[in-house]
């Protein structure tokens, strides 16, 4: 257990409540912008390039106020490797808030090879890895913006259709006083069939995997452990909470692979860990 912590548990999607624009020339019947509100991870929404396959994909999210928001999710997208995402938040006078310069959906690796020396794409983690997953991107904010507008625009140097998302989300991250203890865990659901012939030769029914993360906090402060954790995960919405997690918010080189868009699937009883001190352990799947 640390006194800083860089876990971010996201359990509120401000967007599903705002209101989403898209260029009408660049939607795609059948394909709603509105589909990005719905759980339903099966229903896409596809935006047209602005330049024939090179230009960027737009879409905005409005809100009735300003709100707090610093983590942001582009999930189960058909991402290419050198996919970029421009985030930027506006205030209630139109002032920008925050703007990244084209964050990679893939970000870039603190190494140039992976351990056999193969290079990495640009010094990107290779899309290689998430086969068999979801690709998304999850990207926790610098800091805590009060915004009124959220403005996506997505690049692809290499021509594309159109881009195509199941879910978005925008919203405030909780981030606890004292960070998750160690002993908590990342780890993979693999329900791929798996059947021998007679011969001994075995055959795979492919599906997606699912990562799933073991959360345990050690020791948090009542008030904190009631109003931000239990309370609104455990009790308000129990194993149909869905959420934004990074476990090293400030880790932008293993993003992809430390974050997740899941549910709670667990949660053991809390325990008074030391007076005004209590604990809890969740566990979070992500999903299909």
């Amino acid at each position: 257990m640390t006194t800083s912590s860089n876990l971010i548990l996201s359990y509120r999607n401000d967007a599903d409540s705002g209101v989403y624009y898209v260029d009408p020339l660049y939607s795609v019947a059948g394909y709603s912008i509105d589909f990005a509100k719905t759980r339903e991870m099966s229903e896409f929404v596809r935006i047209l390039p602005d330049n024939s396959g090179y230009g960027y994909c737009t879409f905005e999210v409005s809100f009735d106020r300003e709100l707090p928001v610093n983590i942001i999710g582009l999930l189960k997208t058909n991402s290419q490797q050198n996919t970029k995402v421009e985030v930027t938040l506006y205030s209630m006078a139109g002032a920008s808030l925050y703007s990244d310069t084209f964050f990679h959906m893939f970000s870039a690796s603190t190494y140039g090879t992976d351990s056999w020396g193969d290079f990495m794409w640009g010094g990107q983690t290779p899309i290689s890895h998430f086969k068999g997953h979801n690709k998304q991107m999850i990207l926790p904010l610098p800091d805590v913006y009060m915004a009124k507008k959220v403005r996506i625009r997505v690049f692809s140097s290499e021509p594309i259709d159109y881009f195509e998302f199941a879910r978005f989300w925008a919203g405030f991250g909780y981030q606890p006083t004292y960070n998750v203890n160690y002993g908590s865990s990342i780890g993979y659901k693999d329900d791929t069939d798996k059947k021998s012939s007679k011969s001994g030769a075995r055959a795979y029914g492919s599906v997606i995997r699912k990562r799933t993360i073991e959360l345990d906090f050690e020791s948090l402060e009542q008030d904190e452990f009631f109003t931000e954790l239990f309370g609104p995960v455990v009790q308000e919405n129990g194993i149909s909470t869905e959420m934004l997690i990074a476990l090293d918010a400030t880790n932008m080189a293993t993003i992809p692979y430390q974050s997740l868009y899941g549910n709670l699937v667990n949660a053991d009883d809390a325990s008074h860990a030391f007076w005004n001190h209590l604990s809890v352990n969740l566990t979070l799947e992500e999903a299909p």
